[in-house]
Parts: structure tokens; sequence; C-alpha cells
């Protein structure tokens, strides 16, 4: 399940908070890690396709991080319009911080 937990900041700005949401926290995806190192209980991160609405997407700005190691994180449009936006983020079981601000009315 992917949770989607969106902010505005101001007028124009808006945060989302994305993560997948797994009851399999103790799962082991790098077995070649070892036994101390907890990022081999990091789930892989998989492509989820986001439909946006209620904001406009036509000039809009979008970028994408990881709050926990502070590292970019590739996002895709796929589509814009003046109602929303379609973005492509990969996500993982920890969050990723979509930022999204519009390009202000003249």
């Amino acid at each position: 399940m992917l949770g989607f937990f969106p902010y505005q900041l101001d007028t124009h700005r808006f945060v989302i908070a994305v993560y997948v949401m797994t009851r399999d926290l103790g799962r082991v995806y790098d077995r070649r890690a070892p036994g101390s190192d907890t990022r081999r209980l990091d789930l892989p991160p998989a492509r989820f396709r986001l439909h946006i609405g209620g904001l406009d997407g036509a000039g809009a700005r979008i970028a994408a991080s990881d709050p926990l190691t502070g590292a970019t994180v590739p996002v895709k449009v796929v589509s814009r319009a003046r109602n929303g936006l379609v973005v492509e983020i990969p996500a993982t079981d920890s969050p990723r911080l979509l930022r999204i601000e519009e390009r202000a009315s003249p």
C-alpha cells in the first residue's frame, strides 16, 4: 500500500510525503549484507505513478529527495495540465519528499 500525505506550504508550494506501507518489517531483502547492517531490511524501490490533482501542474517545478540521506530522488513528469499532473517516483518503505511549486500567475 502506498502512503501519500500532501501538505500545502503556501499558495503555490506543496510537499508530499510518499512511502510504501508494509507489514513485513523483518524481511531481509539483502541477504549478502552482514547481520549488523540494518540496510539489509530496506525494501527495494519500486516505481509508482501518481495522479495529483488540485494544483496547476502546467508549469510547476518538481523535485524529490530522501530526507534520511539528503539524496536527490529521480522523479519523472509523465503529463501536465492546468488541473494536475502525473509523475513517476521510486518509493520504498522510508519516506520520499516530493516538492511541487506552481508557477505564480502574472
